[in-house]
């Protein structure tokens, strides 16, 4: 439904408004005063007036579905049934269950609820907690409206024993039981809290606790709670021997990091030093074995130019021979000739070579 953003000519002059408001509150007014007197003439018994319930002396019944105050459940044994699971405290809205687990004394369960508080001032009766339990262990059937009076907060956080007592009330009383107690609390603190000696005192720090819960039964997990104790003295000196220990073994291991850090940091020098070494080795190496492949090349490149030039000069001879017997051949005849020949060819290799 959208809300209508700007008013009327007649609402913002605001006179009819209030005329109509008089007239609604009129209306009531003298229809309550009709048919209140026709009543006690015994007319129109069947039109009921409009009352105002007279509460505390007068109350209204609550339907069966009413989510009223919280309980915790109990087993048959008398102890409670949470077993400190969370899952109601997790899935309420306004985070106001508070619960301290603790190790059962029944080896059935593993937890339990050591405190187990609800906080009423932040609750908004949602249920979510009931449906969220899986265990059955919290409920809201106890047909009582969430308690209105109090100057402390600390009077509005029902505990575990408070809880616990709703269901006992309500298994031995039936379904008024609560709010019966609770409305005799009410006249209780109304007769405690005004002072007539002190009347601006108005708080109940000095009031009794109700009767109650004042002296709340003996739990039957007290005896198993104590010798809890006991185990759990002995399991935290065990504990602190372990710690003790394992502070020793910490400290051991501490030490053997520091050596195996420094043998570490030896090794790698070590490494870093040999590697140095070696690649100075491989570089006089390669440095040696340059040179020596230069000075082979350089060898090999003079003996290939003095071949070359051998080469060369005796095919110059073979060449100026056979010139030199061609024109002999023409040009002298005979002995003489064979002897000229002979000597110019041993001149000219004599001088080639």
């Amino acid at each position: 439904m959208k809300r209508r953003e700007e008013m009327t000519f007649w609402e913002k002059i605001y006179l009819p408004e209030i005329l109509k408001g008089l007239a609604i509150t009129s209306y009531h007014l003298t229809r309550n005063l009709v048919l209140n007197t026709a009543h006690l003439f015994g007319l129109a018994k069947a039109r009921r007036a409009y009352t105002t319930v007279q509460y505390p002396e007068d109350r209204k019944y609550y339907p069966d579905h009413f989510r009223g105050s919280h309980r915790l459940t109990i087993r048959d044994d008398g102890a409670v049934r949470c077993t400190a699971c969370y899952l109601c405290a997790t899935a309420c809205p306004a985070q106001c269950i508070y619960i301290e687990a603790g190790q059962s004394p029944d080896p059935q369960v593993e937890k339990f609820p050591v405190r187990y508080e609800i906080d009423t001032l932040r609750c908004i009766y949602c249920g979510l907690c009931v449906e969220a339990c899986p265990c059955d262990a919290i409920r809201m059937d106890t047909y009582v409206h969430p308690r209105i009076w109090g100057y402390d907060r600390r009077d509005f956080v029902e505990t575990k024993e408070m809880l616990m007592h709703r269901s006992r009330v309500l298994t031995e009383k039936g379904r008024d039981g609560n709010m019966q107690e609770m409305l005799a609390w009410y006249r209780e603190q109304e007769a405690q809290v005004y002072n007539p000696e002190r009347p601006e005192l108005k708080t109940y720090t000095e009031r009794d606790r109700p009767k109650h819960y004042a002296d709340p039964e003996p739990s039957p997990e007290l005896p198993a709670l104590d010798r809890r104790q006991g185990r759990i003295k002995s399991e935290l000196e065990q504990a602190r021997r372990l710690r003790e220990e394992a502070q020793s073994l910490l400290g051991e291991f501490e030490r053997k990091a520091r050596e195996a850090e420094s043998e570490a940091q030896a090794i790698v020098a070590g490494a870093k030093a040999e590697a140095e070494r070696l690649a100075t080795e491989a570089k006089s190496r390669a440095e040696d074995f340059v040179a020596r492949r230069t000075k082979m090349a350089e060898t090999k490149i003079a003996q290939a130019e003095a071949q070359a030039v051998a080469d060369v000069r005796s095919a110059a001879a073979d060449a100026a021979v056979a010139a030199a017997e061609k024109i002999l051949a023409t040009s002298a005849k005979g002995k003489v000739a064979e002897d000229l020949l002979a000597r110019g060819i041993a001149e000219i290799r004599q001088k080639f070579n």
